[in-house]
């Protein structure tokens, strides 16, 4: 499950006049923990600020769930509410959840909550609330940064991995359909683990 990070970010923002302005912009971004998404906050916005940025709130943001388009609408804070029944007691218990949505108005908002959220009991919508939250910033996997440090290449395409001894060999590819054959040494360990037939 995702954790969100309100964080409010003071800097010197230079307008079309050239005057120089402090300013705070709120933002939404995902993080394990308070530290990385100071961490990230700063890496992300850095290379946009001249003269360095201040992080002045940094909080756990009550949202589950976020829902982006790519347009210039603004972001909604959708109140979602639904009954949740106990297997063991039968008892109804309330459950509210908030979700984010980008949006061109209160309208566009309700639609693309509907048309998105994935709730298999009925629910209401009870508040739709314009937020100033500038962006939004997910967590996205950058393979070449967890690959960092570590003993890894890519392979030629003459080449392949033994299931068996985890080494890089040299194979020939004779088949048309472009389908590795067996090594040496995965049909004989193949061979190997197959029963024997016996006669009765």
């Amino acid at each position: 499950m995702q954790t969100w990070f309100n964080c409010k970010v003071k800097y010197v923002k230079v307008d079309d006049s050239g005057k120089e302005k402090k300013v705070t912009e709120p933002y939404l971004i995902d993080a394990v923990s308070f530290s990385e998404a100071e961490t990230r906050i700063h890496k992300i916005l850095e290379p946009y600020i001249s003269g360095g940025l201040e992080i002045t709130t940094l909080s756990k943001a009550n949202i589950q769930e976020v829902f982006d388009f790519d347009d210039d609408g603004v972001w909604y804070k959708v109140k979602i509410t639904y009954l949740d029944v106990d297997p063991d007691t039968e008892k109804k218990k309330k459950i509210t959840n908030y979700i984010l949505v980008r949006a061109a108005d209160v309208k566009n908002a309700y639609e693309r909550v509907e048309d998105n959220l994935n709730l298999l009991v009925p629910y209401d919508m009870p508040s739709i609330q314009e937020t100033p939250i500038l962006d939004v910033f997910p967590y996205e996997s950058d393979p070449e940064k967890e690959l960092e440090g570590k003993n890894v290449r890519p392979l030629e395409e003459n080449e392949r991995v033994n299931r068996l001894t985890g080494e890089i060999e040299k194979v020939e590819d004779d088949n048309a359909n472009g389908v590795m054959e067996e090594t040496d040494s995965e049909r004989e360990a193949g061979t190997a683990s197959e029963p024997s037939e016996e006669e009765d």
